[in-house]
């Protein structure tokens, strides 16, 4: 059998995209798959060398927006920039402005007919984002309807809390067309697949789980400072640990935490905006390591005594199930997750009942009347005996092995 994957962001360095690609192209080459994988022009790929990788040049006419606005922008709100970004989402905008292009499109084209002449595929993966990838999924498919296509979905093409659309209605109905011939729709969390622009029913779940490399297998280290790390970016619309800072701050200065022993731990490429935050608790120490590989964030999750999650969910979107959640669950470090919004019954389930950790939600009281007292249990439990014990239940956490997870998902 032959699967091919076409991953546009596979060889984006540190890309959190490329962590699934990869982790799909090693599971299915492991079951004895042939795997080709065709991306998108980039650094050349420093992963596994047991599948095949041909990289097509593209044709991006939004260059000047492929980085994510900074959070300046975010913060500022930016119109021209937010119109823009708003029509590389949107229905019929997005075959001009998506990452990929016409070129990169009849490049792939062009090669699938020389694969499939030479080695027909039986299988086909594609991942979004960018709606190319499903395109040219569409586009092979026809070509080739005895393959079977798989489509994976990270996140939601039409996003009502994001607002990343401006017709929603138009763009919904042109997802709904391009996925009629799709044979398979994973996604990453019963949250996203009720918001697909399919019925539920039809979408299959796949976590993104954790890979082995990421595991701890010794998370009870003594350190000399209570740490407390957050790795990643912000989106500043949906995101803020300055409500977790405070409660730190309150604490240190009603005299239950000592400022000497507390440190903040930031790996990511939002330096500025975090030296801002924190310029307002001046007693708390920030440790900014700034853009770090992903191997060296992890080794930070490892050593902290506490994790920061930071993430959201409303009415019209649950399930916000980053890699970095699975991540954080491997650590065997107790998580804080702060969501912005209403609670989501996934993300209390992973972070109280697998993690041990504790779970909060914006606009109520239970910053003050839970999260201190568990901060002040953590912080009582490493001045005992130096380090925050681990809290997580292994027998649960098993369950969220990729691996486990994808022979759960292949064989359902």
């Amino acid at each position: 059998m032959h699967l091919l994957i076409i991953g546009y962001h596979y060889t984006s360095q540190n890309s959190v995209g490329n962590l699934r690609i990869e982790k799909f192209a090693k599971s299915f080459h492991d079951l004895g798959y042939r795997v080709t994988l065709f991306s998108a022009q980039g650094p050349d790929p420093t992963h596994n060398s047991s599948f095949r990788v041909h990289q097509f040049p593209t044709s991006d006419f939004t260059f000047f927006i492929k980085r994510r606005p900074s959070s300046r922008s975010q913060e500022s709100g930016n119109f021209w920039l937010k119109v823009i970004l708003r029509l590389k989402n949107t229905f019929p905008c997005l075959y001009l402005l998506s990452p990929g292009g016409p070129r990169y499109r009849n490049a792939i084209l062009k090669a699938f007919k020389s694969l499939h002449a030479e080695q027909p595929v039986t299988h086909l993966l594609t991942s979004y984002d960018p709606v190319y990838d499903l395109i040219i999924g569409r586009d092979i498919k026809r070509k080739a309807p005895e393959l079977l296509w798989m489509v994976d979905f990270r996140d939601l093409p039409v996003d009502p809390v994001k607002k990343n659309t401006w017709w929603s209605n138009a763009t919904n109905a042109f997802y709904r067309n391009l996925l009629r011939s799709a044979d398979r729709i994973t996604t990453v969390s019963q949250g996203l697949a009720r918001r697909l622009p399919i019925a539920s029913k039809y979408a299959s779940l796949l976590y993104n789980g954790f890979s082995e490399y990421a595991f701890n297998p010794a998370p009870n280290r003594k350190t000399t400072k209570f740490t407390i790390t957050y790795s990643g970016t912000v989106d500043v619309r949906l995101q803020d640990p300055r409500p977790v800072i405070q409660a730190l701050a309150t604490l240190i200065d009603h005299g239950l935490l000592d400022a000497r022993d507390i440190e903040f731990h930031l790996a990511g490429p939002q330096s500025a905006l975090w030296k801002k935050w924190f310029h307002d608790f001046p007693a708390i120490r920030f440790c900014d390591h700034g853009h770090v590989s992903h191997a060296e964030a992890i080794e930070l999750q490892h050593k902290s005594q506490l994790n920061l999650l930071l993430t959201w969910a409303s009415p019209k979107s649950t399930g916000i199930m980053t890699s970095k959640l699975f991540e954080y669950l491997a650590a065997q470090r107790p998580i804080i997750a702060y969501v912005h919004g209403i609670p989501d019954p996934e993300i209390i389930h992973l972070v109280d009942t697998v993690n041990g950790g504790h779970c909060l939600t914006s606009g109520n009281d239970e910053l003050s009347t839970s999260l201190a007292p568990w901060i002040i249990q953590q912080y009582e439990l490493w001045k005992k005996i130096g380090f925050v014990p681990s809290h997580t239940n292994l027998e649960l956490l098993n369950h969220y092995r990729w691996g486990h997870l994808f022979q759960a998902w292949y064989n359902p």
